[in-house]
C-alpha cells in the first residue's frame, strides 16, 4: 500500500471530529491517530441521503423478500406435496397443473404485496443529482460496509484506515504473497481447467476482500468475495459434488450406529448435521425446556489445510470414502456425472465409471473429487491492488464450498 500522512487523511477534518473512533487505534496500534468509524448518518449533510441511511438500506434485497426465490421453493414444495399425499397424487396431470398455477399465482400476489408493505422507503431518490454527488464524495473518502447482525445498517470507515488494516491482515500467517501479477494467475487458473470445456466460462477476475463491521466487538469480519470471479464455477462444482453425498454418509453412520448398538447396547447419533431449517423444525420435540446457542470463533480460519492426518483435506477425504463405500455396496455405478445447464446450474447423477464424458457434462470418479477438493484449497487466492495472496491457513469465508468443508470437518471430529 502506498504510504500516506495520517494527519492529512480526509477524515481528520473538523467536520468528522466527533466520528473518529478509538477502535482504529486498538486495531492498528502503530497508527498513532484515530480515524472515522461511525454509524452516524450525519456523515452526510444531504437530507435525502440521510433519510435513506436512517431508514435502513432496504435497496439491498433480502433473501427473505426475494419473490422469485420464494416462488421456486413454493413450487418445489408443491411437487413434493403432490407426490406424498394420496388424494393429490390421484388427481389427473391437468388438474395438478391447474392447481399449481393457481397456488403460485396467489402466492406471488401475496408475496409482492408483503414486499411492498415491508419496504421502509417507497422510492429512494438515488437518481437525484445532489444525492449522486454526495455518494461520490462519501465513497471517495469512506468505505460503506454492512454491520454484523444488522446488515441493513451501514457503517462508514475511513478508506485509508481500512486499506491499511486489510494489508495488515494479509501480512499475517494466514496468507502468503504470490510472486506473479493478477493477469498471470488468471491465465494459469484458466489453463488448468481448459480440459473441462463443459465448465461455465468464468469472468477474468480474482476474488477480493470484503468486510463487515462488528460494532459490539469493535472489530471487522473479513470475507473473500468469490462471486463472479475466475474461481466461482470451480467452487460451485466442488460444493455440488459434496452436497450430493450426504444421504450415503447418513446411511454409513446409521450402519455404524447399529453395529455399536449390537455390541454395546447403546445407539449413538453419528450423524448430527441438519440439512435445512425445515428439517430442524420438523424434528423438534413437542416441548422444549432449554435452548443452548454456541458460536465457534474463527471456524473457517482455524481448519488446518496442511498434509497432516487431522487436516481439512483428510477430513473431506474421509467423508467421501464413507459415501463411496456405501455406494459400492449398493450399486456398480459409482461415478458422478454432472450435467451443466444452460444457466450454469449443475445437475449430479450416478453413472458407470467406464462411461465416456458427454457433451455438456463432466464425469468424476472418486480420485477426481479428491483432486478438485485439493485444487480449491490450494487456490484460495485473492487480489488487492496489483498484488495476489493465497490463503495458507483455513478456508476463505465467502467460497461456495467453505461452509460444507466446515460441516465435514466437524462431522469427523
Amino acid at each position: 500500500m502506498e504510504s500516506y500522512d495520517p494527519e492529512q487523511c480526509p477524515c481528520r477534518s473538523r467536520r468528522y471530529q466527533d466520528m473518529r473512533s478509538n477502535t482504529s487505534i486498538e486495531l492498528l496500534q502503530n497508527e498513532g491517530c484515530t480515524h472515522v468509524i461511525t454509524l452516524d448518518s450525519l456523515i452526510t449533510n444531504n437530507p435525502l441521503l440521510q433519510g435513506i441511511v436512517n431508514s435502513g438500506l432496504n435497496h439491498i434485497p433480502c433473501m427473505t423478500l426475494d419473490v422469485d426465490e420464494a416462488l421456486s421453493e413454493l413450487d418445489s414444495f408443491l411437487g413434493a406435496l403432490f407426490e406424498s399425499i394420496m388424494e393429490l397424487r390421484e388427481l389427473t396431470a391437468s388438474t395438478q397443473s391447474f392447481l399449481r398455477r393457481i397456488i403460485l399465482k396467489k402466492g406471488k400476489e401475496n408475496m409482492t404485496k408483503y414486499h411492498e408493505v415491508q419496504r421502509y422507503v417507497a422510492a429512494e431518490p438515488f437518481e437525484h443529482l445532489a444525492v449522486k454527488r454526495e455518494i461520490k464524495f462519501i465513497t471517495g473518502r469512506f468505505l460503506i460496509c454492512p454491520m454484523d447482525e444488522a446488515p441493513s445498517t451501514p457503517a462508514f470507515v475511513c478508506n485509508n484506515f481500512i486499506r491499511k488494516l486489510a494489508f495488515h491482515r494479509l501480512s499475517g500467517p494466514e496468507f502468503a504473497s504470490i510472486a506473479a501479477p493478477p493477469d498471470t494467475v488468471i491465465v494459469r487458473i484458466r489453463g488448468e481447467f481448459s480440459a473441462m470445456p463443459a465448465l461455465p466460462t468464468a469472468p477474468a477476475a480474482l476474488p477480493y476482500l470484503m468486510t463487515v463491521f462488528k460494532a459490539h466487538k469493535g472489530s471487522f469480519r473479513w470475507i473473500t468475495n468469490t462471486a463472479n470471479t475466475i474461481i466461482s464455477p470451480v467452487a460451485k462444482l466442488c460444493a455440488c459434488l459434496l452436497r450430493f453425498l450426504p444421504p450415503l454418509v447418513h446411511a454409513f453412520c446409521q450402519e455404524r450406529s447399529l453395529e455399536v448398538l449390537e455390541l454395546h447396547g447403546v445407539k449413538p447419533n453419528l450423524w448430527w448435521a441438519i440439512a435445512s431449517g425445515g428439517e430442524y423444525c420438523a424434528n423438534l420435540p413437542s416441548e422444549v425446556y432449554s435452548v443452548f446457542i454456541a458460536d465457534i470463533a474463527r471456524c473457517f480460519e482455524m481448519n488446518p489445510t496442511d498434509d497432516s492426518e487431522d487436516s481439512l483435506p483428510a477430513a473431506v477425504k474421509f467423508f467421501i470414502q464413507c459415501a463411496m463405500r456405501v455406494r459400492r455396496e449398493r450399486s456398480s455405478s459409482h461415478a458422478i456425472r454432472i450435467r451443466v445447464g444452460a444457466d450454469g446450474a449443475f445437475w449430479p447423477s450416478w453413472t458407470d465409471a467406464g462411461q465416456p464424458e458427454e457433451l455438456g457434462s463432466l464425469l468424476f470418479k472418486e480420485e477426481d473429487i479428491y483432486w478438485l477438493i485439493e485444487w480449491c484449497i490450494a487456490n484460495s487466492v485473492l487480489r488487492m491492488g496489483d498484488h495476489v495472496w493465497r490463503q495458507v491457513r483455513g478456508s476463505p469465508m465467502g467460497l461456495a464450498c467453505s461452509p460444507i468443508w466446515c460441516d465435514i470437518y466437524f462431522f469427523k471430529y
